[in-house]
């Protein structure tokens, strides 16, 4: 069972989850599951237990999205499906995910949220567009009651035309304001998606931008209903803040692909930065150089001094490493005193070893600590792309070896080589 490592963020309408194709097996926030669910009668571990709690319609959806999502025909999905409670009831929650690619291979990750709530709001405007078609004067009262911001407009101007007070609440406009806005003025695409202000007249949009009265955009979700009144066309939006989701979000993905202990980005995201390197250095006819930084008789701090200030070192070295160079260059920590830097668009060897140099410089200053003085130092490998390597895997295993020949000769920097270019024994 997936241990919650998130439960401090997530409260009972929000839940993490996981999936790895390789083994069919499918993590998720216990936590959040069972507040939705009711108490389980049998754990969920794979992709196959928890498709037992979802409709076969909405199972051949995701099933769908997650082809796609394997194929790269999309890189991340969003849908709302129901869950088939214990008590046999259905309840409605959104999600999403993306891929990453993980050391087990292809994976499906991402969020999910409660919207069992708004659904049922929704539903209820629905009824509200059919008494505006029947008595305006209870339409208008029951519109000023509703708990979610609504806004209509007119299908062919876009023109505002009403409005109820939480509207006027989340967008920060005056009723005077508001009246003489379009729906251009209030909602826009995020940057590379469609023109601003263009969605349809019904269905779900999500991940619009609601631009306030102080200039603030803010990240919304809108349900659109078309409705005709005599011989007038209307469009009712149903507005959702969405920011508190949009901010768990990325405390999510900032905690999955950042080490907890330095913040630098972990193995996950190094890989998926180095990945995107090597491609821009194809595109590009340029070189990368991979350096694999390990702190020597790391071990004896720890043993001397103990964990606490064996991390404060750790902590200290990654801010080192980090200040010494250009902030388009990727620093991670991948194992416990293992960290790598990825240098892009070098033009010669001389370059990559002043680098290097102004890093050891850095990280051999005296560091100060309870128990005295401490002096770290550390090895250096370095393996060059496309020079070392014809991959990510190669140049991180000669990255590695270089390494731990500096190590080993206690050269402080070692380049990889090639064994065709190594000196034979006379």
């Amino acid at each position: 069972m997936y241990t919650d490592p998130l439960q401090d963020i997530l409260h009972h309408q929000f839940g993490f989850w996981r999936w790895h194709p390789s083994n069919q097996s499918f993590d998720i926030s216990p936590y959040w599951l069972r507040q939705l669910l009711g108490e389980p009668s049998l754990p969920i571990t794979t992709l196959h237990d928890m498709l037992r709690h979802i409709p076969a319609a909405d199972r051949r959806r995701l099933k769908s999205f997650a082809q796609a999502i394997l194929s790269g025909e999309k890189e991340l999905f969003e849908t709302d499906i129901r869950l088939k409670k214990h008590n046999g009831a259905s309840h409605w929650i959104r999600i999403r995910g993306c891929g990453q690619l993980t050391a087990e291979g292809p994976t499906i990750l991402g969020t999910a949220i409660d919207i069992n709530d708004r659904h049922q709001v929704e539903e209820q405007i629905v009824d509200l567009c059919q008494q505006l078609q029947t008595s305006e004067a209870r339409y208008r009262s029951l519109m000023q009651h509703a708990t979610d911001a609504i806004f209509i407009f007119d299908a062919d101007s876009w023109n505002v035309v009403d409005f109820n007070r939480q509207a006027l609440e989340l967008c920060g406009y005056s009723p005077e304001a508001i009246s003489h806005l379009t729906r251009s003025d209030l909602f826009r695409q995020p940057e590379g998606r469609g023109e601003p202000g263009d969605f349809a007249e019904s269905g779900h949009h999500h991940d619009l931008l609601l631009q306030r009265a102080r200039h603030e955009a803010l990240p919304v979700d809108i349900s659109c209903s078309r409705i005709q009144v005599a011989d007038r066309i209307l469009v009712q939006c149903l507005v959702h803040d969405i920011s508190a989701q949009k901010a768990t979000e990325q405390k999510l993905w900032t905690m999955a692909h950042h080490d907890p202990l330095t913040q630098l980005p972990n193995r996950i995201l190094f890989e998926d930065r180095l990945h995107q390197a090597l491609i821009k250095a194809d595109r590009n006819h340029t070189q990368v150089a991979l350096c694999f930084f390990d702190l020597n008789d790391f071990k004896k701090i720890n043993d001397s001094y103990g964990h606490k200030v064996g991390d404060k070192v750790l902590v200290k070295v990654a801010q080192r490493i980090r200040q010494s160079l250009r902030s388009s260059d990727t620093v991670a920590r991948i194992g416990g005193d293992e960290f790598v830097v990825v240098l892009e668009e070098i033009d010669q060897v001389q370059s990559v070893l002043r680098t290097l140099e102004k890093v050891l410089n850095n990280i051999r200053q005296p560091m100060k600590a309870p128990a005295g003085t401490l002096y770290i130092d550390c090895s250096v490998g370095i393996s060059v792309y496309p020079e070392n390597s014809n991959g990510m895997d190669t140049l991180l295993s000669n990255a590695d070896q270089a390494m731990y020949n500096a190590k080993l000769n206690k050269t402080g920097i070692n380049f990889f080589q090639p064994p065709s270019k190594l000196k034979k024994p006379v």
